[in-house]
């Protein structure tokens, strides 16, 4: 049985696409050693075959995963605590593409569910985050090899224009006075 898929029941594994897994990821061996204790294993598959989708552009498995599973994993283990810190799953998923979208669902996650989240260094590290994205995105020479479902994009679109004037106030001058805007 192949250690690196799941599917939505969390049950036995599937692989609809044929994909070899046998290389990915770190070593079984290698976990205790190297902090990687602290994600559940179920997560570690996840994370492994969500990374091995985004590049491989599996866009169906990819919203799947997005709209289902994702949620599944966190109603099971991070209903109101933050996902494994994006340096914990830099150590098993070393992908920079894979961590920028992870660390927006990690944001988003904070935002959502986790009770006195977000704190202002991590609504800054939010929208650095879409920042990063976006500069990836729209600097490359040549188009980045990435599918995202339209959802997802369009999410992301929409929670960067509401993130700025979080982040980043506003001041707005009236006749007879000024104020902020947060």
């Amino acid at each position: 049985m192949n250690p690196y898929l799941v599917n939505d029941d969390f049950g036995e594994p599937c692989d609809v696409y044929g994909y070899n897994y046998d290389m990915e990821g770190p070593p079984e061996t290698d976990y205790d050693c190297q902090g990687y204790t602290n994600i559940p294993d179920v997560v570690r598959r996840f994370l492994i075959y969500f990374r091995n989708c985004i590049n491989e552009g599996l866009i169906f498995e990819i919203q799947n995963l997005y709209e289902n599973t994702f949620p599944k994993l966190t109603d099971q283990y991070f209903d109101k605590k933050p996902w494994p810190s994006c340096e914990e799953v830099a150590l098993l998923v070393d992908d920079d593409i894979f961590l920028i979208l992870y660390k927006e669902l990690y944001y988003r996650h904070l935002y959502a569910r986790v009770s006195g989240c977000p704190t202002v260094e991590q609504r800054a590290g939010s929208y650095s985050n879409y920042c990063e994205l976006f500069n990836i995105l729209l600097n490359s020479e040549s188009p980045v090899p990435l599918e995202l479902p339209d959802q997802w994009l369009w999410g992301a679109c929409g929670r960067v224009c509401v993130s700025i004037p979080v982040v980043f106030p506003v001041q707005i001058t009236t006749p007879d006075k000024k104020f902020w805007r947060t």
